[in-house]
């Protein structure tokens, strides 16, 4: 029992020393975003039978106050109706709960807009002081006063707690140098915070960010306990070869996997015998522990949609093979607990956007195949592309050509986060706002066909080509499979091909000395394939948006990694 804890426990102690006290979650505070719609979620703790309740005000406008009684559990919750950010422009409210008994908890300068989750690990956790051109865009973090922040402590626990058991790193304020500025691996993160403001920029409303993240960490410990044995606790399927995946693929009837929810099972006492353990909590690598301490306290907070980095941790054999099932099960089991826990105002397929790993630990041109393939594969549920039948209404931002091998916080840590931020928020005003006008995704392939054995020719699709067509930066990245099997996570029976024209939408590839008609096309299945030859921005296909001049790859969109059939 250190000093830390003896904090910790007289903390919980005054939240709990008032006799009939009323408070909110220890995730809301002052200046703080809630979530904008017909209705929110309002909730927080009190003694058992109690009588509470909850308004939003200001000196114009009142909801109709809602009233309820705290649960055994210590807990109360209500719907409100909101205001409407739109119709209100920026204004700030107060949110009041008002016990029986006179006691009352007060949260002030509330805007009402969109509220983000920002989950995963270091990359996420990355902070912005510790960016490409960190100065001025700390500095610049002034002008968005209605983008709102806050970030958790880093918290474990072996069973889900109804709330945070530390307060927030960084408390909700409002944008700032200061807010951004923190210390390296402290907050605010850099991509997150991009994204926030880029979004900002686009949607002209409230944004609330709400980072909770811990590097290192594995998607087994940010997963609610049946989403953990769903995937781990069976045997996983696996895929030896290119057939087995477009087999699967084939076979799916769409929605997620199975993947059901009993709330009783989930519901815990919110004590002061935790204490001890949430101080000292196992480690963070622990199946569910981060679940249990870092996003199961939020799931009573209404949101907007939820942004994710992670993966790195999960690239060694154990947890590679395991994630295409892992992450798309934790997506679902996230977006049940949240609309569940919110009474219905968390959509049940809120939107979802992650990061596609960056390259990291291989700086030679022709890379190996390892387990990074496999997770950046198993982060699309091997699909390759996203939104697909096991994880709908979900958009990605690659990061494959944003290599830093010379980052002083090892080459994991890309510094280029900018272009993280920007590509996430094309994603979200896709799927997230319905501004089908921007496009997030590189070149895609329609289909590939053999002229003979020494050539193949994949055609892109054309929405995908962007207004000015694509671009090559170099001829290397694409492999051709000539001889069955063909491996799906090995180099056995696959050759290298050049690209050696592109004409339109479609990429001529040159297989020298085959003698056997191509089976399989791949691309970029390498650890790193894109930024030793050319540098930043460096892979072989991008498609072009916006201006066509010495910054057009600031805005250009490189395509993924893909595997496809090629026809006679």
């Amino acid at each position: 029992f250190n000093e830390t804890s003896f904090r910790v426990l007289v903390f919980l102690l005054c939240l709990h020393s008032v006799s009939g006290a009323v408070r909110f979650p220890l995730s809301w505070g002052d200046h703080m975003v809630l979530q904008q719609g017909k209705q929110v979620s309002l909730w927080g703790f009190g003694d058992a039978g109690t009588t509470v309740t909850a308004m939003i005000a200001n000196s114009t406008f009142h909801t109709t106050p809602v009233t309820t009684k705290v649960q055994s559990d210590g807990i109360w919750q209500v719907l409100s109706s909101t205001p409407d950010a739109s119709q209100y422009n920026f204004l700030a409210y107060e949110v009041t709960a008002k016990a029986s008994n006179g006691k009352m908890a007060k949260i002030s300068d509330v805007l009402f807009g969109d509220v983000w989750v920002c989950g995963g690990q270091s990359n996420m956790q990355f902070t912005l002081i510790q960016v490409f051109n960190a100065t001025n865009e700390i500095k610049a973090a002034g002008g968005f006063p209605n983008i709102r922040l806050a970030s958790l402590k880093l918290q474990s626990s072996a069973t889900p707690l109804n709330d945070l058991s530390a307060p927030l790193e960084l408390p909700w304020s409002a944008a700032s140098a200061k807010a951004v500025g923190g210390k390296a691996w402290q907050y605010f993160s850099a991509a997150c915070w991009l994204f926030g403001r880029d979004l900002y920029k686009q949607v002209k409303r409230p944004i609330g960010l709400l980072d909770s993240d811990w590097g290192g960490t594995p998607v087994k410990a940010w997963s609610p306990p049946k989403a953990y044995k769903h995937c781990y606790g069976n045997k996983t399927e696996t895929y030896d070869t290119v057939e087995d995946v477009i087999q699967q693929n084939n076979n799916q009837q769409g929605g997620s996997a199975e993947y059901f929810l009993e709330q009783a099972e989930d519901q815990i006492d919110h004590q002061l015998s935790h204490v001890e353990q949430r101080d000292q909590g196992p480690s963070p690598g622990t199946p569910s522990v981060l679940w249990n301490a870092m996003i199961y306290p939020l799931v009573r907070t209404t949101i907007y949609g939820a942004i994710w980095w992670q993966g790195e941790a999960d690239s060694n054999p154990s947890g590679g093979p395991k994630y295409a099932c892992a992450f798309p099960t934790m997506i679902t089991a996230w977006r049940n607990f949240w609309h569940n826990y919110t009474m219905g105002t968390t959509s049940s397929q809120y939107p979802f956007g992650f990061v596609q790993l960056e390259p990291w630990g291989d700086h030679t041109p022709v890379s190996v195949i390892d387990d990074v393939v496999v997770v950046r594969w198993g982060q699309t549920a091997n699909f390759g592309y996203v939104p697909n039948p096991k994880m709908q209404n979900v958009f990605m931002a690659t990061a494959i050509d944003l290599g830093d091998p010379t980052s002083p916080y090892h080459d994991v840590h890309i510094r280029d986060k900018q272009p993280v931020g920007a590509r996430l928020m094309r994603g979200a005003m896709d799927l997230a706002y319905g501004q089908h006008q921007w496009k997030w995704t590189g070149p895609i392939p329609q289909m590939a066909k053999a002229e003979g054995t020494t050539k193949v020719s994949v055609a892109f699709k054309q929405d995908s080509m962007g207004e000015k067509g694509f671009i090559m930066r170099h001829s290397s990245g694409f492999e051709v499979c000539v001889t069955e099997p063909c491996a799906l996570y090995k180099n056995t029976g696959w050759v290298n091909a050049t690209i050696s024209s592109t004409k339109g939408n479609v990429v001529s590839l040159s297989v020298p000395f085959s003698k056997k008609t191509p089976l399989y096309v791949r691309y970029l299945w390498a650890r790193i394939t894109c930024f030793p030859l050319v540098g930043r921005y460096g892979c072989p296909l991008y498609t072009i948006y916006g201006a066509t001049n010495n910054t057009e790859l600031q805005t250009a969109l490189p395509a993924v990694p893909f595997v496809i059939k090629v026809s006679a």
